[in-house]
């Protein structure tokens, strides 16, 4: 694999001529851990997987890698701390299935209901095992959606929200271009959305009621889980954030339990971002629709920044430069 030499762009505003190299970045670091690991089977179990390693030597970091082999890595680690032969093997036979099917996603936002693919099962598990609960005190509920009448009611509106985001701030729109694949849907309750570095490249998100604003929904969850993916980019190759993570003490701008300063961190480069295209929105005509959706995420976003440019925020240098570029990217400026 040719090294590519990463280049953080130390700010949270959106920029297309930044997406292709953010993803690259994505795919240099899990391709960097794929084959470390790899290289450590080979080595103390003795295993012959040349060809393997050559092939994903091989693979173009300059296209969009399949969320299945970053949650194939993933596993693979997990099986390796726990020592089991037999489970390393199936996960090396499951790595070599992913190299023949293709590693590289052709995928632009798909959209589909969970469970389509055998391969979501085992992150799927994890999504039901989320331990918080609802104000009435149930617990989460994670569920395919069968019927096929709903699913195009939900692709509708998808649709109609990306056509929004890509007509209105097309910086934007680049980053769900580049960093999703996919774009799973689930009912159930209180799990809402989730992404991680697990599935890098899909969202995973609970359909709104019908009562809610589809399109608004659907505007508001997508920027959220896409700035996610462009956020957690950083944390590949820096901190940022020095406060430790066990320090669960600081107020949350998105969630009512304490939360550590990444978390608070986090929610503001998120909320920036969804300030950023509601405001935009509601420049183009569209200020009663978007009005209430915009005044929480700017009450939540200035809760977050009282935290984020307190004393007790301990940053890297990068950090400071990202948080100093919050407000500009909340106001569409520069």
């Amino acid at each position: 694999m040719k090294k590519f030499i990463p280049k953080i762009y130390n700010t949270s505003i959106p920029c297309r001529e930044y997406s292709p190299a953010i993803r690259k970045l994505a795919n240099q670091w899990i391709c960097g851990i794929l084959l470390d690991r790899l290289r450590q089977c080979q080595s103390v179990i003795g295993l012959d997987i040349c060809d393997l390693l050559e092939f994903i030597e091989d693979v173009s970091l300059d296209e969009k890698w399949s969320p299945r082999i970053f949650l194939a890595t993933h596993l693979l680690a997990r099986k390796m701390k726990k020592g089991d032969v037999t489970d390393i093997l199936d996960s090396i036979q499951e790595i070599q299935g992913i190299s023949k099917s293709g590693i590289i996603s052709s995928h632009c936002a798909k959209v589909s209901s969970i469970l389509l693919e055998p391969w979501e099962e085992k992150y799927i598990s994890l999504l039901r095992k989320y331990d918080q609960k609802n104000i009435r005190g149930e617990c989460t509920i994670v569920r395919p959606i069968i019927n096929s009448s709903e699913m195009n009611f939900h692709k509708k509106n998808i649709r109609e929200a990306v056509a929004l985001i890509k007509l209105y701030d097309d910086d934007l729109f680049s980053e769900i271009e580049e960093l999703v694949t996919d774009i799973k849907l689930f009912q159930g309750r209180v799990l809402r959305g989730d992404t991680s570095t697990y599935t890098f490249g899909s969202m995973w998100l609970r359909v709104p009621e019908r009562e809610d604003d589809q399109v608004g929904y659907w505007i508001e969850h997508v920027v959220h889980e896409t700035s996610h993916l462009r956020f957690v980019v950083h944390f590949f190759y820096e901190q940022l954030v020095l406060n430790p993570i066990s320090e669960r003490k600081f107020k949350a701008p998105i969630r009512d339990d304490l939360r550590p300063m990444y978390g608070v961190f986090h929610a503001c480069f998120v909320l920036a971002r969804m300030i950023r295209i509601f405001k935009t929105l509601s420049m183009q005509g569209f200020d009663k629709r978007f009005r209430d959706r915009l005044q929480l995420c700017r009450l939540q976003f200035e809760k977050g920044l009282e935290t984020i440019f307190s004393p007790e925020a301990s940053l890297t240098e990068t950090g400071k430069q990202i948080r100093e570029s919050l407000n500009a990217c909340a106001n569409n400026v520069g």
